[in-house]
């Protein structure tokens, strides 16, 4: 089976990341987008108590979907 390039980057998260690993794997993005992202739901996570947990495959299919639209932008702007 093929690894894709985020599987790579992302080998020595654990399978379950909290708030402070999803900033980071998400560039070093700010507390409060990364509770924004949670708390719309556009990605998928587990709130135990009041922690966060979010499967590192989740953030995996958040960035595809967002390399997809940006490749879509892309393709119609040609």
């Amino acid at each position: 089976m093929e690894r894709n390039i985020y599987d790579v980057m992302f080998e020595n998260y654990k399978d379950l990341v909290g708030i402070n690993e999803l900033r980071e794997m998400l560039g070093g993005i700010g507390r409060n987008k990364a509770y924004g992202l949670l708390k719309s739901n556009k990605i998928k996570h587990v709130k135990i108590g009041s922690n966060y947990k979010i499967p590192k495959k989740c953030v995996i299919e958040y960035l595809q979907n967002a390399q997809n639209v940006a490749d879509e932008h892309t393709q119609a702007m040609v």
